[in-house]
C-alpha cells in the first residue's frame, strides 16, 4: 500500500500596506483628482502620498507645482525624471539634490486650476489632474 505524498504547501506572497495619503480636503472642490496608478497588488509603481493645494494668500500669490519623490524609505530621489503635462504639451523635468525644506522639482503654472496633471514616468504611476 502506498500513500499519497501530501502536498507541498504554496507560498503567499506579503503584499506590504499602502502608506497613507495626506491630500489636502480642499482638492475635490477644486476639481483636482487623484488618478490611481491601478496595478495588481505587490507590483511597483509610484504611489501618492501628499498633495496640498495653497490658494493666493497661503502662496504669497506663487503659482508653482512643488514636488519630492521619495524612495521606500521616504529618502529623496535625485536624477528622477518626472512630466508635467498641459492641453498643448508636456515637459519632462528632473528632481535635483536641493536642501529641505526645499522641495526637490518645481514647475511654474500659468495657465487656469485644472489645466496641469504631474505623473512620475518609468512605473506605473498615479496621477495627479
Amino acid at each position: 500500500m502506498t500513500s499519497a505524498a501530501a502536498p507541498a504547501p504554496t507560498a503567499t506572497p506579503v503584499v506590504n500596506p499602502e502608506p497613507p495619503r495626506d491630500l489636502d480636503p480642499r482638492l475635490p472642490s477644486l476639481n483636482v483628482v487623484i488618478q490611481p496608478a491601478g496595478v495588481r497588488p505587490g507590483q511597483s509603481y509610484w504611489r501618492l502620498i501628499a498633495c496640498y493645494w495653497q490658494n493666493k494668500e497661503e502662496s504669497g500669490n506663487d503659482h508653482t507645482i512643488y514636488i519630492n519623490v521619495l524612495d521606500e524609505a521616504g529618502n529623496r530621489i535625485v536624477g528622477q525624471p518626472v512630466e508635467v503635462r498641459w492641453p498643448d504639451g508636456s515637459l519632462v523635468i528632473l528632481t535635483e539634490d536641493k536642501p529641505e525644506p526645499v522641495y526637490s522639482a518645481n514647475f511654474p503654472m500659468y495657465a487656469t486650476l485644472g489645466s496641469y496633471s504631474v505623473s512620475i514616468p518609468g512605473l506605473p504611476s498615479d496621477t495627479v489632474v
